[in-house]
């Protein structure tokens, strides 16, 4: 892999406007090997699942939605 590719492949985190514990489908497992849940996507995951659809992916997550406040 040359580093013009490591480069691109590599997650932002900074970069991305997605944030997991801000969107509706996001949630706690209580697993420790498995913290994060996605539903929409309908998955369970060691990191953020943002940044495993970054990763996968290479884009920011689509389904992403935010919270309705509770006011």
């Amino acid at each position: 892999m040359s580093e013009s590719d490591y480069e691109t492949t590599k997650i932002d985190k900074r970069s991305s406007k997605v944030n997991c514990r801000n969107c509706q489908y996001y949630y706690i497992t209580w697993i420790a090997l498995t913290p994060h849940g996605c539903r929409r996507h309908g998955f369970e995951s060691k990191m953020m699942p943002h940044l495993l659809v970054k990763k996968e992916s290479n884009q920011d997550c689509l389904a992403f939605e935010e919270k309705k406040s509770r006011s």
